[in-house]
């Protein structure tokens, strides 16, 4: 018996998701508006309602890991379970379920042995056995490297298929105890993204995006899986986003996916340094929309086109939906250092301030960047020449 093929399953996949009517979501309700000084630029407001009518993002990484290494497996449940209601209640919630779980994106045995003893303990939660799929999730993709799989060590393919065994049965484990758990179905695409088939991928945002037809991550997730690179098409990327956008009206977000395809050109692009097409391919994406990692990606253009006053604005309005992005914080603080030998000595210590705040977070979130490390002394290091320099800085 012939198997579908995978432009069969997208197209069943989502017209089985796509409602036919609904009511769509309202506004996320007020929340505190949290300001960070920033006097030289705009300050770093993170309003009632972002782009999207997304939620500020407050998860905390620091105090969802002091959760993970405190074993507070009560608190846990807590801040999982109410993360879940709320993106059952709204689909833009998610961002805040997601930064909770990207704290596992860790080569910690400590983490880990944490997460083994939360299953001990509570083995009918959800939470816990999708926490172990995603750290195992992350461990996969890290071992396989970015590499194309030819060019790959035998040594690395061995550890990423260890390890995405593992997570799925995790999946398995925790989809058999909330067989509609949003996280479940993202480590499920994208572990079968380098461990399965595209059918099989195609199978599991069929079986997500049944239950979470405004999720933008599940569809993202398989975005991802439709790139040239993974076996797939621009013209099924193309009509992945136009049945995305049927969705609109519970999550405007999903009109982004339609910018997909220059995102993934710009890519390209940005492996032989071609920065100008990149940065003209990066442009059309941000025509549907202002999502953060096309922002970021600008950004990134930006400042190796030392248009640093440019690649602010990318990178700022980027931190605002996505503040504790290291990849974010590093180009941020980056800039901040590039415009501080640029500005009067009246502001320039302040500059430095900022570009140290900016890249200390960057380090504590990316703690293996090398690059990261580097800005961070030359700016510590820098902002103590200045104080004691013919024109003192301040």
């Amino acid at each position: 018996m012939n198997r579908p093929s995978l432009r069969a399953l997208l197209i069943v996949a989502l017209i089985a998701a796509a409602p036919i009517s609904a009511q769509k979501p309202s506004a996320p309700p007020e929340r505190q508006v949290f300001v960070i000084d920033d006097p030289l630029f705009r300050p770093l407001t993170f309003p009632a309602v972002l782009p999207f009518g997304y939620p500020p993002n407050t998860i905390h990484k620091p105090t969802v890991l002091g959760y993970f290494k405190n074993r507070q497996f009560d608190s846990l449940e807590i801040l999982l379970g109410g993360l879940r209601r709320d993106v059952v209640r709204d689909p833009r919630y998610e961002d805040r379920l997601f930064a909770a779980l990207r704290v596992l994106d860790s080569d910690d045995p400590e983490l880990l042995a944490s997460i083994d003893a939360w299953i001990k303990t509570k083995p009918r939660s959800a939470h816990a056995h999708v926490a172990r799929a995603h750290y195992h999730l992350y461990a996969a993709w890290r071992a396989r490297g970015v590499r194309y799989i030819r060019d790959t060590p035998p040594e690395r393919v061995v550890r990423m298929e260890m390890f995405a065994k593992l997570a799925l049965l995790d999946i398995d484990a925790g989809l058999a105890i909330d067989s509609t758990y949003l996280p479940a179905f993202d480590a499920a695409i994208r572990v079968l993204q380098i461990y399965g088939s595209n059918e099989d991928a195609a199978a599991a945002a069929r079986r997500g995006l049944s239950f979470h037809p405004g999720s933008y991550e599940l569809h993202n997730d398989f975005m991802q899986v439709l790139k040239p690179r993974w076996g797939g098409s621009y013209e099924l990327m193309a009509e992945f986003a136009e049945l995305a956008a049927r969705s609109t009206f519970i999550n405007p977000r999903l009109a982004t996916l339609r910018g997909a395809i220059s995102e993934d050109l710009a890519f390209d692009l940005s492996r032989s340094n071609k920065y100008e097409e990149e940065l003209a391919e990066l442009t059309k994406a941000l025509a549907y929309g202002p999502d953060w990692r096309y922002l970021l990606a600008r950004g990134v253009v930006y400042y190796y086109l030392k248009q640093y006053d440019k690649a602010l604005n990318d990178l700022h309005d980027s931190l605002i939906q996505y503040p504790e992005s290291a990849e974010t914080l590093k180009y941020y603080g980056g800039a901040l250092l590039e415009l501080s030998v640029t500005v009067a000595p009246s502001i320039r210590g302040t500059v430095l301030d900022r570009a140290t705040e900016a890249l200390r977070l960057a380090a504590y979130l990316s703690p293996g960047d090398i690059a990261i490390a580097d800005w961070l002394k030359y700016a510590i290091n820098t902002k103590s020449s200045c104080r004691v320099a013919v024109v003192p800085c301040k």
